[in-house]
C-alpha cells in the first residue's frame, strides 16, 4: 500500500513540472520580430513624422498611410468595385488598421525594420524635442537572467550549510525552476523565502517536534503568506504552479521518507535522533548569514525587476501603466488584430464575391466562374472553380512578397504561420503597485528579523564575557 501511495506521490511533482514547461510566462524580446516601432501621438502631422524619419535617413516604413488593398487585383476589376459592399471583407481591412494604433488609440504607430533601431530613437528624439506630445520607440525587453541565478545562488549557499544535503538539495530544484519559467519580482521573493523554509525543515526532518518548530516560526509563516498573496495577485498561471509547487514540495518529502524507512531496515544498525527539534541548532548556528544573505537577494532582486519592468521611455507608461501596443510576444491574443488565416479569408471573399448565388445565406468554400469566349465565330462557355483550401492559401501566402507597397501582411508574414497577435507593455513584465507594495512589505519583515538576530547575537555574547 505504501508503494502505491509513493507512486501517487509523483503526480503532483509531475503536474508541477508540466507546468513549469506548459504555463511559463517570460518576456519574449522587441514586440515585433525583425521590426522597431514608433509610437507618436495622433494630433502629430505625419508629415512631421516622416520628415523626422527622413532626416535621420530611415527607410522601408510601414504605416497606415501607405497601404493599399492587399490583393493583385486591377482597381477597375469587378472584384474591387464591389468590395464595399462586402462587409465581411470590409470587417478585415477595419481589425487590420488597428495594427496602427495602440489600444486606446492614443498613439499611432510606425514599423521599421530592425537594423534601424538606432536612428529610429534618434527620430523619436528628435521629436520630442519639436512636439508638445510624447513619442518613443518600443524597447528590447531581455530574459532576465539574473532573477533564476540569484535563486540558485541562494540554493547552493543553503545547501553548503545544510545537515541534510540530500534532501535539501532535492528539495531545492523546483523552486529554482520555478523562478526560470516565471523570472518575475514576486516569484523571485517567494521563492528565496521558501527556499529558507526548506533549508530549516531538511535540518529538523524527522526529528520530534518537527513540525511544531515550524508552526512556532511565526516569521516565516507571515512571509509564505504574504509570498502566496503576491503570487496569486500575478496571475492565473503562476498562482496555479504556485500551489502545484508546494504539493509537489510536499510529495517529495513523503517519498524521501519513505527510502529512508526502506533502507533503515535494510541496515544492521541504525542511529536514533534522540534531541528533539527544539534543542539543535536549526539554522546550523549559521542564522547571520542566512538571513543576511536573504535580505541581499531580496534587495537586489527587487532593484533589479523595478529596472527592467514597464514600457522603456514612455511618460504614459510610467504614471498609467495603461499604454498597450499591437504585439506578437503578447500572452494573450486580441481579436481585435487579425492572423494570416483571416487574410486568406479576405483573399479568397474578394475574389469570389461577385460569383456568389445571392440565394444561399450560409459561407461558400467554392464557387463557380462561368466565362464566356469567341472562338472560331462561336461564343462557347467555360466554368472555372475557385476552392478555398490548403493549395489556395499557400498561393495567397506566396503572393504575400509581390505586393507593390509595404503592406503588414509582409510584417506578418515574417513573424511565422502560426503568428497570432496581442496588447504587449513591450513584451516586458509590468510590476503592478500591489506586487511593490507586497514586495516591499517582506523586505520590511525580513530587515526587521535579521537586525533582531544581530542584536540577540551581541546580547549572547555579551554574557558570555561577563
Amino acid at each position: 500500500m505504501k508503494k502505491l501511495y509513493s507512486v501517487l506521490a509523483l503526480i503532483p511533482v509531475l503536474a508541477c513540472f508540466l507546468c513549469l514547461f506548459f504555463f511559463r510566462q517570460v518576456p519574449k524580446g522587441e514586440l515585433w520580430k525583425g521590426f522597431s516601432v514608433l509610437y507618436v501621438p495622433q494630433e502629430v502631422p505625419e508629415d512631421k513624422v516622416f520628415e523626422a524619419l527622413n532626416q535621420f535617413d530611415v527607410r522601408e516604413i510601414t504605416c497606415l498611410s501607405n497601404q493599399y488593398l492587399p490583393i493583385d487585383l486591377k482597381a477597375d476589376s469587378c472584384e474591387i468595385s464591389l468590395l464595399s459592399l462586402n462587409q465581411d471583407a470590409m470587417e478585415y481591412l477595419q481589425r487590420r488598421s488597428n495594427f496602427f494604433f495602440d489600444k486606446n488609440k492614443n498613439l499611432k504607430l510606425y514599423y521599421v525594420p530592425v537594423y534601424y533601431k538606432a536612428k529610429l530613437a534618434q527620430a523619436a528624439s528628435y521629436l520630442n524635442k519639436s512636439i508638445s506630445g510624447y513619442c518613443g520607440v518600443d524597447s528590447k525587453a531581455k530574459y532576465p537572467f539574473l532573477i533564476p541565478l540569484f535563486a540558485l545562488a541562494y540554493a547552493v549557499l543553503l545547501f553548503f550549510f545544510s545537515r541534510k544535503k540530500e534532501l535539501y538539495g532535492v528539495l531545492a530544484i523546483l523552486p529554482v525552476l520555478f523562478t526560470v519559467s516565471f523570472p518575475f519580482l514576486s516569484s523571485e521573493i517567494a521563492v528565496l523565502i521558501l527556499l529558507t523554509v526548506l533549508f530549516l525543515l531538511s535540518n529538523v526532518f524527522g526529528r520530534r517536534d518537527f513540525i511544531k518548530v515550524l508552526t512556532k516560526k511565526y516569521v516565516f509563516m507571515l512571509l509564505l503568506l504574504l509570498a502566496f498573496v503576491s503570487v496569486i495577485g500575478s496571475g492565473f498561471r503562476i498562482s496555479v504552479t504556485f500551489v502545484l509547487l508546494f504539493l509537489a514540495e510536499y510529495s517529495v518529502l513523503f517519498i524521501f521518507r519513505q527510502f529512508q524507512i526502506v533502507r533503515y531496515k535494510k541496515n544492521h544498525f541504525n542511529p536514533v535522533m534522540i534531541r528533539s527539534s527544539f534543542s539543535i541548532p536549526q539554522y546550523s548556528g549559521k542564522e547571520w548569514l542566512v538571513f543576511g544573505s536573504l535580505l541581499f537577494f531580496t534587495v537586489f532582486s527587487f532593484c533589479f525587476s523595478i529596472m527592467n519592468s514597464g514600457l522603456s521611455g514612455s511618460k504614459e507608461s510610467l504614471s498609467s501603466g495603461k499604454v498597450l501596443l499591437p504585439s506578437v510576444s503578447a500572452s494573450q491574443k486580441s481579436a481585435e488584430l487579425p492572423e494570416l488565416n483571416d487574410y486568406y479569408q479576405w483573399d479568397f471573399l474578394v475574389r469570389s464575391y461577385p460569383y456568389r448565388s445571392l440565394n444561399k445565406t450560409t459561407d461558400m468554400d467554392s464557387v463557380s466562374i462561368s466565362r464566356f469566349e469567341k472562338t472560331s465565330g462561336k461564343i462557347e462557355k467555360s466554368v472555372d472553380s475557385l476552392e478555398y483550401s490548403e493549395n489556395y492559401r499557400e498561393g495567397v501566402y506566396n503572393r504575400i512578397e509581390l505586393l507593390p507597397f509595404n503592406a503588414f501582411e509582409k510584417i506578418m508574414k515574417k513573424q511565422g504561420q502560426d503568428f497570432s497577435a496581442g496588447y504587449s507593455s513591450n513584451g516586458s513584465h509590468r510590476l503592478s503597485l500591489f506586487c511593490i507594495i507586497i514586495s516591499f512589505i517582506q523586505f520590511t519583515i525580513i530587515l526587521a528579523y535579521f537586525a533582531w538576530i544581530m542584536i540577540s547575537d551581541k546580547n549572547v555574547k555579551r554574557r558570555g564575557r561577563k
